[in-house]
């Protein structure tokens, strides 16, 4: 396998050539080790000792809330790796009678390893983030091709004269199974792949950048391009390459895949990325969709919203109204935040405001009531002009050309119902799950027309999923 094929941090941290040279919390003298991913996407370190092996590091009492930020160094003629987040977990010891097979064993959870490697000293101009959850689904406009080049010599002799046998094949291989597309300058390449050393994986992909591009960058794509896609993608980590495709650098994470719901959720695409086939992915459709969430990044926090709009898709049915309704309510301050005066904010005009206060500080002042309860009144005076939630939000509709169905509105009672705990009836689950359907139509069509991203939709809550105009209600 080449580096550029997939992710290869075990075969280089295990290959025998690094040794640990810093073993921070982990119990030494160290035998042998080896760095792997386990079935969860997690990163574990397993270290064999010997059996009277200690650690340096005093433990931490149960129940300990911490930052960790214990490393294990890794060196070698290769380079450097070093494992961030190090926790000891299990551990286990093997008795013998022969001393020399007596040994202490310890798993250890890694949270992020990160590699330097000896190189030719070039500089980066590819950077490949690998990713799980790249759903199948869709239909790719472009093509990756494999130009594969074969020679084997076979010798047949009687140990001083003989015969070679020489032979050569080509072998080409070329899937539709990505696109290319560009943000900011820079040019991006979204692939799914099937590596065997990913086998175990559930629809491995990559993003490839073009260039050095910063962490912070990719990270926006990321989630820009999952939110466009309709599906939650996992970063696995990263490697960078020089010109001659040798690689600089590495990273490995333990990946966070929503508690493994990412991969329980078909790809629903807030709207439209091509007209000809059903999840076609049209790459100016989706260069507008992924750009204009990118510019909009910062000043709508999207970042934060996309956390707590995938946690709110795989939430469970009787809590999810509340995960979306806070992501909503998010979106909305982030909008008005970055937007101020967009629309009127207050009941009252500032002089009015200002008449009607003073008004209301002197009849509390008047009371006769204890300091405590009069600062209660005092504090609760600045609610007073703050228009309720919902006043705000048909005011943000309206500037935003939104217009929402009876069905739509009456869904956002599911918010409270969920916020008080109020029960759930079991025949009314279908309608349950209907009104969550519409909180993220909401949602969506709240970001698409923030964004300018779509002018369009896809309606996930009308059988059969129609493409509706944004503006337009759902019934």
């Amino acid at each position: 396998m080449f580096d550029w094929e997939w992710e290869c941090f075990e075969d280089l941290v295990n290959n025998g050539t690094f040794t640990i040279t810093d073993i921070g919390p982990l119990r030494a003298p160290i035998r042998t080790f080896v760095v792997s991913r386990d079935d969860k996407l997690r990163l574990v370190l397993e270290t064999k000792a010997d059996q009277n092996a200690s650690s340096n590091v005093p433990d931490h009492p149960l129940g300990t809330v911490r930052n960790n930020s214990d490393t294990v160094t890794f060196s070698g003629m290769m380079g450097s790796i070093v494992a961030h987040g190090v926790q000891p977990g299990s551990y286990s010891t093997v008795l013998s009678a022969n001393p020399a097979e007596r040994e202490f064993r310890e798993v250890s959870r890694i949270h992020t390893l990160e590699g330097s490697l000896s190189s030719s000293g070039k500089q980066v101009t590819c950077v490949i983030d690998w990713l799980t959850n790249v759903n199948n689904s869709f239909v790719w406009p472009h093509f990756s091709e494999d130009d594969a080049d074969n020679t084997k010599t076979r010798r047949l002799h009687d140990g001083v004269n003989g015969i070679n046998i020489k032979s050569s094949s080509n072998r080409g291989d070329r899937s539709r199974n990505c696109v290319r597309f560009a943000v900011d300058g820079h040019q991006i390449y979204l692939a799914t792949c099937k590596p065997s050393q990913a086998k175990k994986l559930t629809d491995p992909g990559f993003i490839l950048y073009e260039g050095n591009t910063s962490k912070e960058f990719r990270k926006k794509i990321l989630d820009c391009v999952s939110y466009a896609l309709g599906v939650y993608l996992v970063r696995l980590g990263s490697s960078s390459f020089d010109e001659d495709w040798n690689m600089v650098s590495f990273d490995a994470v333990s990946a966070y895949a929503l508690g493994g719901k990412a991969f329980e959720h078909g790809a629903l695409p807030p709207a439209p990325l091509g007209f000809k086939y059903r999840f076609e992915i049209d790459p100016p459709h989706l260069v507008r969709m992924v750009s204009s969430l990118y510019k909009a990044y910062d000043s709508l926090r999207l970042g934060s919203l996309c956390w707590a709009y995938w946690h709110a898709v795989c939430a469970t049915p009787h809590i999810a109204a509340v995960h979306f309704g806070a992501a909503i309510e998010a979106l909305q301050a982030s909008y008005l935040g970055a937007n101020k005066g967009v629309i009127k904010t207050t009941l009252l005009e500032k002089d009015s405001w200002a008449v009607l206060s003073g008004i209301i500080g002197s009849a509390i002042a008047q009371l006769t009531e204890d300091e405590e309860t009069l600062n209660v009144f005092r504090n609760k005076m600045g609610d007073f002009n703050n228009p309720p939630l919902g006043v705000v939000t048909d005011r943000l509709l309206e500037v935003l050309h939104l217009h929402l169905g009876e069905r739509e509105k009456n869904a956002w009672k599911r918010r409270n119902d969920a916020g008080h705990g109020n029960e759930v009836h079991p025949e009314g689950y279908v309608e349950l799950i209907m009104d969550i359907k519409l909180l993220q139509l909401r949602f969506n069509k709240m970001v698409l027309a923030m964004t300018g991203a779509s002018d369009l939709f896809n309606d996930h809550f009308t059988i059969d999923h129609p493409i509706r105009k944004l503006g337009d209600p759902v019934t």
